[in-house]
């Protein structure tokens, strides 16, 4: 597991035995021809036997909903929604992340074998840090093609 020391300094370390159990459940559902949701939700107990002390950067909890919208031929328009609670980000579970929201957006049109996209992750540039205790990154543009073969 991952462990943050004193100082913002973290490394990995071996843990002698863990236990994780937990639920992950999704539904695709296609609404109407023009809309599908996909919502789905992970619950996680992820332990060190030997403490019985959660591992850190593994959320109890986690929620997502994706909504894609195709508002025409060849397009597709989807909102992708993450919920994430709080995670340890020591291994003695002393200091931990914060819950977080988090928006994306995903436009994306198909011509033959290509898909040209544009992606903003963290729509709402929400502030959150990462199970490692690490910030994550404000809002960031992505702007690609990719082809099938």
């Amino acid at each position: 597991t991952y462990v943050l020391g004193d100082g913002g300094v973290g490394q990995y370390r071996n843990l002698g035995s863990t236990v994780t159990t937990g639920l992950d459940a999704s539904l695709k559902w296609q609404v109407a021809s023009w809309l599908e949701l996909k919502p789905s939700y992970t619950y996680m107990n992820a332990k060190d036997q030997d403490t019985d002390l959660w591992l850190a950067a593994k959320p109890e909890h986690k929620l997502s909903l994706d909504a894609m919208v195709r508002p025409a031929k060849d397009w597709v328009v989807g909102l992708l929604y993450t919920y994430e609670s709080q995670r340890y980000t020591r291994s003695d579970n002393t200091q931990y992340a914060d819950p977080y929201h988090k928006l994306d957006l995903r436009c994306e049109y198909r011509y033959g074998p290509y898909r040209y996209f544009v992606t903003v992750e963290n729509l709402l540039d929400a502030n959150y840090d990462y199970g490692d205790g690490l910030p994550a990154p404000p809002r960031v543009w992505l702007v690609g093609i990719t082809r099938e073969f």
